[in-house]
């Protein structure tokens, strides 16, 4: 036997465990990030029991009506809104998110959720590291960012789907070359995109400010006509002749940021403190290191900083976008490298280990979730409103739960979460029975009512002379009228 024979062995084993080593000293370059990220899961981790909510069981009820009986174009679902025109723009997202629920349940589709959003903030992170951001500067914008991020993308909705898309846009429209297949791809993201979310306008505003830039750099005028081809794209929907008015009813809709919080302005609350932290401090660099950005890294920053003032529901564009793109102000496109100590080595299985949160959590769902939504409820609620089809009237949180749940109640629910359908008054009407007020106009809709008592207890008590209660849970009570 010769001597390279004994070798060759041993070469082998080397050669198997460098890529090992290879992977090893690339996630220690980025230590941070990783501590970061892990950080974020353990965070959303603590999430997981309740990102099934009012979005979600939504989403759930108009997949299923999609998958039995084809896109709805009039209500079927309530009482109050029965036989009105309904624009279903999420309708793709809503089959997708019911598609998920039939193949594993409520475990699967909370499961894919997380693994969305972690995919969009790791994402951005890589982004900004690629272009010439350090290590700790990723990670310390990324630790800022997760705490809006959190409280506003962790829940299961169609608008989830589409935070990978916006990392993707960024990163497609960011490079300095883009060929006709990137092109392509902005334009394919854009009429998938159109089927998923409302959000869509904002995607849409991003590629033409990129197009703009173009037109501009270049001096082309014929290039200015390719400035408004991404809003076509807004509407490849099976309800393109309905969707100005939705979005009208949506988008410019006052009662909505009156009315409801995810739509309402930012205000300067705790939880909107790293909000102002990302857009003034991101001000503040753009202004003092101009050159540091390119022009389109400038205005995708300040589109969603705007966009995340207007409403608290675009919180989650604003937090990817500066992940990605902040970071590089701070540090600068030639960073110093980073090295490999114990430090390093130390963050990075801490970082790991965070992200093991998850599996324990996701242990624990189906108590958490039987715990706000028990099925009980569900089951006097049905029973108490057959007789004689009473109408039912349930909160927010808690309506179409109860038309997922008890599928026979359609069309004896008053009101679920579609409030595009509603018009100003009903909308008003909805919000101050929840404060207690309107509570004649309520009850000569209602014999049946499914209220949540941590947050409808005012509700209650001006209905209490009127109903007596058959069920009671923490987060669930059912009453009917005497």
């Amino acid at each position: 036997m010769t001597t390279g024979a004994l070798e060759q062995p041993g070469r082998a084993r080397a050669d198997r465990r460098r890529p090992l080593s290879s992977a090893w000293a690339a996630a220690e370059r980025n230590a941070l990030a990783v501590l970061a990220f892990g950080c974020f899961a353990a965070l959303l981790a603590t999430q997981v029991g309740a990102m099934l909510s009012t979005d979600g069981w939504l989403s759930l009820v108009s997949g299923r009506l999609i998958a039995q009986h084809g896109l709805p174009w009039h209500d079927t679902l309530t009482a109050l809104l029965h036989g009105r025109r309904w624009v279903d723009q999420q309708w793709l997202a809503q089959l997708t998110l019911y598609g998920l629920e039939r193949l594993g349940g409520t475990q699967l589709l909370t499961t894919v959720n997380v693994i969305l959003t972690l995919c969009a903030f790791a994402a951005a992170a890589l982004l900004a590291r690629r272009r010439g951001a350090s290590d700790t500067v990723v990670a310390a914008v990324a630790l800022v960012a997760s705490i809006p991020l959190i409280a506003t993308a962790s829940t299961v909705k169609p608008q989830s789907l589409c935070y990978v898309l916006w990392v993707g846009l960024l990163a497609s429209l960011g490079g300095d070359r883009r060929r006709a297949r990137h092109w392509i791809g902005v334009a394919a993201i854009l009429a998938l995109w159109a089927n998923l979310h409302g959000s869509v306008l904002l995607a849409a505003a991003l590629v033409s400010v990129r197009l703009g830039l173009d037109a501009t750099r270049r001096r082309s005028a014929a290039r200015w006509l390719a400035v408004p081809a991404p809003w076509a794209f807004v509407f490849a929907s099976p309800y393109a002749p309905g969707l100005v008015h939705y979005y009208g009813t949506t988008v410019l809709n006052r009662g909505f940021s009156r009315y409801l919080a995810q739509w309402a302005p930012t205000s300067f609350t705790g939880i909107a403190l790293p909000v102002f932290g990302l857009v003034f401090g991101g001000l503040y660099l753009v202004a003092r290191k101009p050159g540091a950005f390119t022009r389109f890294e400038t205005a995708a920053l300040i589109l969603s900083m705007l966009a995340a003032l207007m409403a608290v529901r675009n919180w989650p564009w604003l937090c990817l976008a500066a992940i990605a793109f902040a970071p590089k102000l701070v540090a600068g496109a030639n960073h110093p490298r980073q090295g490999h100590g114990p430090a390093r080595a130390g963050a990075l299985v801490v970082g790991l280990g965070l992200v093991a949160a998850l599996p324990f959590a996701f242990s624990r769902l189906g108590a958490a979730q039987a715990r706000l939504y028990p099925a009980a409820a569900a089951t006097r609620a049905a029973a108490a409103a057959m007789p004689g089809h009473r109408h039912v009237w349930a909160s927010a949180r808690l309506a179409d739960w109860l038309l997922w749940r008890r599928p026979e109640l359609a069309g004896a629910v008053v009101a679920d979460a579609r409030y595009e359908l509603l018009n100003g008054d009903e909308l008003e009407n909805l919000v101050l029975f929840r404060y207690g007020g309107a509570v004649r106009w309520t009850t000569s809709r209602a014999r049946v009512f499914v209220l949540d008592p941590t947050t409808d207890a005012r509700a209650l008590d001006a209905l209490r002379p009127d109903v007596r209660v058959v069920y009671r849970s923490p987060h669930a009570l059912v009453a009917v009228a005497r």
